[in-house]
């Protein structure tokens, strides 16, 4: 069975992607997991249970994870999503921007030209049931088989509540009672 695995590779990008502030009302936050197994006759979707059921510890079951759709997709359509949902290349710290490194970072791991790229889809019944109140997401999984490797991506944009803005309003409504 899969075991999650700790990767250097991802260390930045998931330190990074933690809580990422983008524009006013929205924040960006997103992981990159890895998981590694040992025996090659393993089940892909064994594999995928595992992922999702890290990422979702609370929410996911079988008989939820049996309702969720896996699309067979391409880098391509993975780098157009990371670019629509990750709008954040000009925060990038070094020289490298942000795309650059999580496909550098990748191809280390899982060698994205030899793995199957699976796209998680998730539609509004699933995102409830996931518990999830994201705006945006996108949850890739990049199988290698040949590797015995498995990398998750998950990056999604939430809203963001500005805590001082409650309290001012809570301060404001105070003042009236008196």
């Amino acid at each position: 069975m899969s075991r999650s695995m700790d990767v250097a590779e991802f260390d930045e990008l998931n330190s990074y992607l933690r809580e990422l502030p983008v524009g006013y009302h929205e924040v960006i936050k997103g992981e990159l997991l890895t998981f590694a197994w040992d025996n090659a006759n393993e089940r892909r979707r064994d594999h995928f249970f595992v992922a999702s059921k890290d990422l979702y510890p609370n929410t996911m079951t079988w008989d939820l994870y049996s309702t969720l759709w896996f699309d067979l997709t391409t880098w391509a359509s993975f780098e157009k999503d990371a670019y629509a949902v990750c709008r954040i290349d000009q925060k990038w710290a070094g020289e490298k921007n942000f795309h650059t490194t999580l496909a550098e970072a990748l191809n280390k791991v899982v060698n994205v030209h030899e793995s199957e790229i699976y796209l998680l889809e998730i539609d509004g019944q699933t995102r409830l049931a996931l518990e999830d109140d994201s705006m945006e997401m996108m949850i890739y999984f990049f199988y290698n088989k040949n590797l015995k490797r498995l990398v998750c991506v998950k990056i999604a944009t939430y809203e963001k509540f500005d805590m001082d803005e409650d309290e001012d309003e809570e301060e404001d409504h105070g003042d009236d009672d008196d």
